[in-house]
């Protein structure tokens, strides 16, 4: 393969011993904050997903330790103050992203004890929220209107626990790192839930929005509304306790550059609606791609047109839920929702359909090549070894439209769920009529004879 100018990640090869482990710390190569997870093995990571491992005899309460300092806001300040930036808004200053390097973590210090018991309540409400996340829903094919909504609530209501416990995290790693003369982490029964806005950080910015100069980005952006008051549901002892924070905040210049918007974690996500929309959308898909839809009752491969494949879909009561949930319509349109999944996952058959000109010359380019290539393995063109020339890529340009880009990508590559045979309605029956991707070479022939 290295004969023809790929090197091994492009064709999506890994070495597995390299990265597998019972336990790892995972994060992003570039990333505006520090956004490290607990990985408990079987997964895989490429160069640009670098993963932290512990020497033997480690245990999940090491990894757990570590990843709650590597979360702190002080984490976030070192990574940020020794990485090089990469991307994002320079003149707004917490969204800049940079370049996050396994070298910059292995000189991070670390306290002398690490916060434990705060990584693992952390984790454990992480493991929580994934539990209820709309993917975790519909994989356990609870997509129903009233299972989803439980299903909201208490993903709220986790993130709300989430952030109180990762602001206790902070405070309590200023004070292992010795920032602070006093302890100001709460040791209550009672710590109240929060959400963006309630943070001390927040309402020291948020009592400053008046004067001249004042950055209301962090508050405009990520859509929180500045609260300069305590909220009068807070236990006594915590509101004081916050409101000591914010003083501390205001008084001491290294707990300012700290308790930052830039080195604060900022919560942000799509949004509910958005996270469900794309689970369900996945779980009709893969739905869709079901065999007895299509082969026929003899194993044949069956092309079908939208209407057919809307007449089957009818009688199978999940898949109209999950239509209902997806559109958001109780009375759901069953060929016209299908209608809007099916055509953007869809490739036509012949390559004439897909691409345009310049990408149809790239075709023959790279067909020549793997043609050298397979002379040159059989043994039968050694005069080429090592000389093969290097195709050309696939850009947006090449395709007929941007949706088979999507899905081809550089090396046109088909990644499509179905294959869409244009032209091919019957009389009576014009909608678009498509096949499964998933056929073999004589499947999709033997389908093709069929239309």
């Amino acid at each position: 393969m290295a004969d023809a100018g790929r090197v091994w990640w492009e064709y999506m090869q890994h070495t597995a011993s390299a990265y597998t482990t019972d336990y790892g710390i995972n994060f992003a190569n570039v990333a505006s904050h520090n956004h490290f997870s607990l990985g408990r093995g079987g997964v895989v990571f490429n160069a640009h997903a670098p993963v932290i491992k512990l020497p033997a005899p480690a245990v999940e309460t090491d990894y757990l330790g570590l990843l709650a300092v590597l979360n702190s806001s002080v984490a976030c300040f070192l990574i940020r103050a020794n990485s090089q930036p990469k991307g994002g808004a320079a003149n707004i200053t917490w969204s800049r992203t940079f370049e996050i390097t396994g070298g910059t973590i292995a000189e991070l210090p670390l306290p002398a004890a690490l916060p434990t018991s705060r990584g693992a309540a952390l984790q454990e409400l992480a493991d929580a929220q994934l539990a209820t996340s709309p993917d975790a829903v519909v994989a356990r094919e609870a997509l129903t209107r009233d299972e989803l909504d439980v299903a909201r609530e208490e993903w709220h209501a986790i993130r709300r626990q989430m952030v109180s416990h990762q602001e206790e995290l902070d405070w309590e790693v200023y004070g292992l790192f010795g920032l602070l003369d006093e302890d100001l982490c709460y040791h209550g029964e009672d710590l109240p839930d929060l959400s963006p806005g309630e943070r001390a950080f927040e309402l020291f910015m948020a009592q400053k929005l008046d004067e001249p100069g004042a950055d209301r980005s962090w508050f405009e952006r990520l859509g929180i509304v500045p609260c300069t008051e305590l909220p009068a549901a807070w236990p006594k002892p915590y509101a004081e306790l916050v409101r000591r924070r914010v003083e501390v905040i205001a008084s001491l210049p290294a707990l300012a550059v700290l308790e930052a918007a830039e080195n604060k974690r900022r919560w942000a996500h799509d949004g509910w609606a958005k996270l469900e929309e794309r689970a369900a959308r996945r779980w009709i898909l893969d739905a869709l791609e079901r065999a007895d839809f299509w082969f026929d009752r003899h194993g044949r491969p069956t092309p079908t047109s939208l209407a057919v494949l809307a007449d089957e879909v009818s009688r199978d009561e999940k898949l109209v839920a999950a239509l209902s949930v997806w559109t958001g319509q109780k009375d759901v349109d069953v060929a016209g929702a299908l209608g809007k999944l099916v055509e953007p996952e869809s490739v036509p058959y012949l390559a004439a359909l897909r691409n345009r000109e310049s990408g149809l010359r790239k075709r023959e380019a790279w067909a020549a090549t793997w043609d050298a290539q397979r002379r040159v393995d059989a043994g039968s063109d050694g005069s080429q070894s090592g000389a093969l020339a290097v195709p050309p890529e696939f850009k947006e340009v090449d395709f007929v439209r941007s949706e088979y880009w999507r899905l081809r990508g550089k090396y046109d590559q088909p990644n499509e769920r179905f294959v869409a045979y244009p032209a091919a309605g019957r009389e009576g029956d014009t909608s678009m009529v498509v096949g499964w991707a998933g056929w073999n070479h004589a499947q999709h022939a033997l389908a093709v004879a069929t239309l």
